[in-house]
């Protein structure tokens, strides 16, 4: 080989070697950007379904919260006494604190552990005092 033609070939090779470096740093910035935009976007999407779970729940809870009681769910004390005090929904019940409940004529403590199971039973809890 003759010296022009190492010459032009080294010419070749670091035109090559450019471009190349060129191209890899475009991929690399490319790349880059990609995975930034894949990871905010994640981000953005796990707070956009935060959100989301937290309407749902948010609405499961106002639909518990509607659901009328039926008599067989509790005993005949428990049910004359929301029947006389105008409970008919689970969100009627919540409303009252435990020692509200117990000012009311013929409800205890037996009629209070029946009551608060009964709420737990929907993942809700009693209040005590307010």
């Amino acid at each position: 080989m003759d010296e022009k033609s190492k010459e032009s070939i080294g010419k070749v090779r670091d035109m090559a070697e450019t471009v190349a470096a060129s191209i890899a740093d475009d991929f690399r910035k490319e790349l880059v950007k990609y995975l930034m935009d894949f990871y905010y976007k994640g981000v953005e999407n796990a707070a956009e379904e935060k959100r989301n779970e937290d309407i749902r729940v948010r609405l499961k809870e106002g639909a518990i919260l509607k659901r009328k009681l039926r008599e067989s769910e509790f005993s005949r004390r428990v049910w004359n006494v929301f029947t006389s005090n105008g409970i008919t929904t689970l969100g009627d019940i919540i409303q009252y604190t435990i020692m509200d409940m117990m000012m009311w004529h013929n409800f205890g403590k037996a009629c209070v552990t029946e009551v608060a199971a009964f709420v737990e039973s929907f993942g809700l809890k009693m209040r005590y005092k307010k």
